[in-house]
């Protein structure tokens, strides 16, 4: 009987571990299946994300202003002649003026107001009351302001007695005696008439306008180029300075950009016209309107960044999801807990490297970009003006 007893005991035990195994195994084929959609989803989103076109700016066209102002006849008014003054009045009949009587206004008579005269420094009252008062008024405000810094400095020197070795009260005694005694100084400043001919001037402040003719990414420092769209002129735009078709070159530099960043700073360093003539420029970059660095469109790389960190995040919500159903009390929810921990410090690690991934900047070739001129540009050494008769 005991033998049997046992028997049945072992059966059953048998037939329980076959099915914890079976849930065991029914689990782990739902954790694989659940891990391999999510990761089809995640490489979808990731190969779908280049193939975005990236948006360019539009640009709006500059509206011409001569030919959007409306055409407008004026006429000059006639003047009116005698013989159209004597049809208009064929009698006048000439009024004469009256003067009426008017009664008398007793007025009160006006109070005598100092007569001010004016001097080589200052304004002289003369009343001789008023002159004495103002003086009076300068004798107390002088007498109350020098006895405010005699208790000061007594105060100083009281506190200089005491800690005679102490260097902050000399130097603040020092300080507050020139600043008694010593107003602020303004360095005047005075015009004067530029040494440059306007002729062959170009301005600083100007904005030359330009085509893009290499693309921008920001990931690696490197040089660009742009053609200039328009003719520049000379300061006072008689003389033709920079001929349209020039070829400007600069470069920049990467890591500018970061999160909540969307501009590019671009140095132009010359410009290289038709006529081979090279015109060291040295001026910041701006985009179509005149601000400064260059817009473009923004890769934040949001994949890169946090696709591997959520990744593992999802292995350890399955693993612990395994570890609970199964019991910390055996041994797979040992393992289970064991990987959990792993897969735990591999996206901590995985995201403190990824999460200084920065933005890339991309501005398309043809785009229009801005040129800030810096500095004067003096084109007296490589034009001659002459006149043509």
């Amino acid at each position: 009987m005991q033998e049997k007893e046992q028997e049945i005991y072992n059966d059953d035990k048998r037939i329980e571990l076959e099915e914890q195994s079976i849930n065991t195994k029914r689990l782990q084929v739902y954790a694989i299946m659940g891990l391999c959609a999510l990761v089809l989803v995640l490489l979808g989103i990731y190969f779908i994300n280049p193939f975005k076109k990236e948006p360019k700016e539009e640009i709006k066209e500059p509206t011409n202003i001569e030919s959007s102002v409306k055409e407008k006849t004026f006429e000059i008014p006639k003047e009116e002649t005698l013989a159209d003054i004597l049809e208009k009045n064929p009698d006048p009949t000439p009024q004469l003026n009256t003067q009426q009587s008017l009664p008398m206004l007793a007025m009160d008579p006006k109070p005598n107001v100092p007569r001010i005269v004016k001097g080589q420094t200052s304004s002289l009252i003369a009343t001789e009351q008023s002159a004495q008062t103002q003086q009076n008024h300068y004798d107390q405000s002088y007498k109350s302001e020098h006895e405010t810094i005699d208790r000061a400095q007594n105060y100083i020197n009281q506190l200089m007695e005491r800690n005679p070795n102490n260097t902050n009260i000399q130097q603040n005694n020092s300080t507050r005696e020139s600043d008694s005694y010593h107003g602020e100084v303004y360095t005047p400043t005075a015009a004067n008439i530029g040494a440059f001919d306007e002729n062959l001037l170009l301005p600083k402040g100007t904005y030359i306008g330009c085509s893009l003719k290499t693309k921008i990414i920001s990931e690696v420092k490197g040089g660009i180029a742009c053609t200039i769209s328009n003719d520049v002129y000379s300061a006072n735009g008689n003389i033709l300075l920079i001929e349209k078709g020039s070829t400007v070159t600069g470069q920049f530099k990467s890591g500018q950009i970061d999160d909540g960043v969307n501009r590019l700073f671009v140095i132009w360093q010359e410009v290289r016209t038709p006529n081979n003539v090279v015109i060291p420029m040295d001026s910041g970059g701006s985009d179509a309107l005149g601000a400064s660095g260059i817009s473009g469109y923004i890769d934040n790389h949001y994949i890169k960044r946090f696709g591997s960190a959520i990744l593992l995040s999802v292995i350890d919500d399955s693993l612990l999801l395994l570890s609970n159903s199964l019991g910390n009390n055996t041994g797979y929810g040992i393992y289970a807990q064991g990987a959990r921990e792993t897969s735990n410090n591999i996206a901590n690690t995985t995201l403190q490297k990824m999460i200084n991934i920065k933005p890339t900047l991309y501005k398309n070739q043809g785009d229009i970009v801005g040129i800030y001129v810096n500095r004067d540009i003096d084109f007296s050494k490589v034009y001659t003006l002459r006149n043509i008769h």
